[in-house]
C-alpha cells in the first residue's frame, strides 16, 4: 500500500499552472467563478457564470476541472475561502487574481488538499506568513514551498474524505436549519416592533446616550510583552462576526490592562466594530470582566429601560444604517458620538422580555 510521508504541498500540487490554449477559439464558453461566489463556510461554489474565453483570458487567474482554489488576500483567506472548481463549463475556468491554484500531481486528490486548507490551524499558519500593507496582506506563493502536508497512500486518502465528506454533510444540514431559526428570528422582531429605522409602530424613541452607558477599549504598548498574555479577555473587531462573543483570541495582563484605556466590561454588553475590515458588525459579550480594543464600542443598557437582547437585535437590524453614517478620511469609521446619538425605538419593557425569551427559546434549539 506504501507509506505515509511528510512533504511541501508544492511538492505534490502544481501551483498556478499556465492556461494553454491549444487551439481553444476565442468564443468557447468558459466559467467565471469571482470571490464573492465562494461560500466559506460549505466551501462551496454559490453561483457560476459562462463569459467566453476572448473576455477572461488576459485578467484573470485560470485553473481547470478538479483545481483546488484558495483565497489568498486577507480576510477571505482568515474566512476560509477555499473550494473545488467543479462542474466547469468545457472544464475550463477563470476567476479572480487573487486566487492560489493547486493541481495534483499524481498520488494525491484534490480534496485531500481542499479539507487539509479548511483546517483553521492551516490559516493562522498562512496568516503568520502574509506579506504586503494592512488591508491587502496576501499569503505569498513561497509559503507553500515550506507548508508540509501528509501525504498518505491515496486509499486512505479516499476513506478519509468520504468521512469527512458525510460530517461536511451533517453540518450543513444543521447550519440550513440554524438558518431557518435566525430567519424566524428577524422576521418575529419585525413583526413585533416593526421597521427600526422608521419607526413604522411610533414606539417611544430615546438616544443610546440617554439610556445606556457607552465606551470603547484600548491598546497597550505592543513592545511590552508583559502586558499581554494575562488574565483579562481582550476583544477585537474580527471577533464580532460570530454574534456572541465567547472567546478571545488575545488576553492582556493586570499591569497591561491597568496601563491602557481599556475598561472592564459585564456580560451580555452589546459590542459594535467601529472600524476596520468588520465595521458594523454587532456582538454580544458572553465573558465576564472582558474588555476590547479601541475599535470595538461597547454598549451597556439601563436594564429598566431595555432589555439587553432587544436591543442587540435592534444594533444588528441598524448596521447598515449606522455603517452609511461613518465619518472620516481613508478609512470612515462608526465613531462614539454617532453610536450615543443614535434614537432607539422603546417598545413597552415587558414586550421587549417577551421577545427576549423567544430569543433564549431558539438558542436553547440552536445548541440541540
Amino acid at each position: 500500500m506504501g507509506a505515509s510521508r511528510i512533504v511541501p504541498i508544492s511538492e505534490v500540487y502544481e501551483i498556478n499552472p499556465s492556461f494553454h490554449r491549444d487551439g481553444i477559439a476565442e468564443d468557447t464558453s468558459v466559467s467565471f467563478i469571482p470571490m464573492a461566489a465562494i461560500n466559506e463556510t460549505s466551501g462551496m461554489i454559490a453561483v457560476m457564470e459562462e463569459r467566453p474565453l476572448q473576455d477572461v483570458v488576459k485578467n484573470f487567474t485560470p485553473f481547470l476541472e478538479g483545481d483546488v482554489l484558495f483565497a489568498k488576500i486577507t480576510p477571505c483567506m482568515e474566512n476560509g475561502k477555499v473550494v473545488i472548481a467543479r462542474d466547469l463549463k468545457n472544464g475550463i475556468g477563470f476567476g479572480s487574481t487573487e486566487f492560489h491554484v493547486f493541481r495534483p500531481k499524481g498520488d494525491v486528490i484534490s480534496e485531500w488538499l481542499f479539507y487539509f486548507m479548511r483546517r483553521v490551524s492551516f490559516r493562522k499558519a498562512a496568516e503568520q506568513n502574509m506579506t504586503g500593507s494592512a488591508g491587502q496582506k496576501r499569503v505569498p506563493r513561497q509559503f507553500f514551498d515550506r507548508a508540509l502536508i501528509p501525504v498518505p497512500p491515496k486509499q486512505i486518502q479516499n476513506k478519509v474524505v468520504t468521512i469527512l465528506s458525510k460530517v461536511e454533510a451533517t453540518l450543513e444540514k444543521r447550519r440550513q436549519a440554524i438558518r431557518l431559526l435566525d430567519e424566524f428570528l428577524k422576521s418575529t422582531f419585525l413583526e413585533m416592533f416593526g421597521d427600526p429605522i422608521r419607526n413604522s409602530k411610533k414606539w417611544q424613541t430615546l438616544k443610546v446616550s440617554e439610556f445606556c452607558e457607552t465606551t470603547s477599549g484600548g491598546t497597550p504598548d505592543r513592545t511590552r510583552p508583559e502586558y499581554f498574555d494575562g488574565g483579562i479577555p481582550w476583544i477585537k473587531s474580527g471577533e464580532l462576526k460570530n454574534g456572541y462573543v465567547l472567546s478571545t483570541e488575545e488576553t492582556l495582563s493586570e499591569i497591561g490592562f491597568r496601563n491602557s484605556s481599556a475598561k472592564r466590561l459585564p456580560t451580555d454588553t452589546i459590542l459594535i466594530a467601529m472600524y476596520g475590515a468588520t465595521v458594523g458588525e454587532v456582538g454580544l459579550l458572553k465573558i465576564n470582566g472582558a474588555t476590547t480594543n479601541q475599535a470595538v464600542a461597547a454598549v451597556i443598557p439601563d436594564p429598566k429601560k431595555a432589555d439587553f437582547l432587544y436591543l442587540f437585535h435592534f444594533f444588528q437590524k441598524v448596521a447598515n444604517y449606522l455603517i452609511a453614517k461613518r465619518v472620516g478620511g481613508g478609512q470612515p469609521n462608526i465613531s462614539q458620538k454617532i453610536i450615543r446619538e443614535l434614537k432607539v425605538s422603546l417598545p413597552p419593557l415587558a414586550m421587549q422580555k417577551e421577545f427576549s425569551s423567544i430569543v433564549k427559546h431558539i438558542e436553547d434549539m440552536r445548541q440541540k
